[in-house]
């Protein structure tokens, strides 16, 4: 059987259980693709520092945020 990596993670990540604390952190990072303003939003566990959710937008509006936290 041939896969690709992202197969072999994928079939990895959903073996993954975590033990999350409920304490999230949130944030946003800026970052430019040609000459268009990207945003990368990550939520993380504040105990394990396991990504919990992201997002890339094009904005920064408090919309972004929320869809991120859904």
């Amino acid at each position: 059987m041939d896969y690709e990596y992202s197969d072999i993670i994928s079939e990895y990540v959903e073996t993954l259980n975590p033990h999350l604390s409920g304490l999230y952190h949130h944030d946003e990072t800026e970052f430019k693709v040609g000459r268009a303003e990207r945003y990368f939003w990550q939520t993380i566990d504040g105990d394990t520092r396991y990504l919990v959710a992201h997002l890339l937008s094009e904005g920064r509006t408090s919309e972004d945020a929320k869809e991120c936290l859904q």
